[in-house]
């Protein structure tokens, strides 16, 4: 889940809510992208990361996912 907290830990306007099933691409892209800026270019390409991050993430969440 994915929260934007100002310095006081106060939310301003942001709804957080769990990702929808045809947006874990976008996800995944986000978190590769956010590994690239802390740590430079990751270990796999980005072509790559997408559908195993969302395997991953279908494997773990399974039903809880809203269709």
């Amino acid at each position: 889940m994915l929260m934007i907290l100002r310095q006081d830990n106060a939310v301003d306007g942001i709804v957080c809510r769990p990702a929808q099933p045809h947006e874990l691409a976008a996800v995944a892209e986000l978190r590769w992208r956010w590994v690239q800026e802390l740590y430079g270019t990751p270990d796999t390409t980005l072509e790559k990361f997408v559908p195993r991050f969302v395997a991953w993430v279908r494997e773990a969440v399974g039903d809880l996912l809203v269709r």
